[in-house]
């Protein structure tokens, strides 16, 4: 998780560094895009899901329900004054 505006960033960043072995998702957009990516999240298709913590707001109980390995947070900080 990460602020918005870094999203994009992360998953070039993961895409340069492990290009080839690491599957990347971008789990951002409006509501209905990110709709259709949520079946593939569910599916454990990509190996890094990168979203926004606004994103997380505003889908947690559905993420919660997911089984993630490692959750990572750039800038942990907001979530602790949020």
């Amino acid at each position: 998780m990460c602020p918005p505006t870094l999203t994009g960033h992360w998953v070039e960043e993961a895409r340069k560094f492990c290009p080839g072995t690491l599957s990347v998702l971008e789990y951002a957009g409006s509501g209905a895009a990110r709709a259709k990516l949520l079946p593939a999240v569910r599916r454990g298709e990509h190996e890094l899901v990168v979203c926004s913590y606004d994103t997380l707001r505003s889908e947690a109980s559905t993420l919660a329900a997911l089984r993630f390995d490692y959750v990572v947070l750039d800038e942990g900080h907001v979530i602790r004054t949020a």
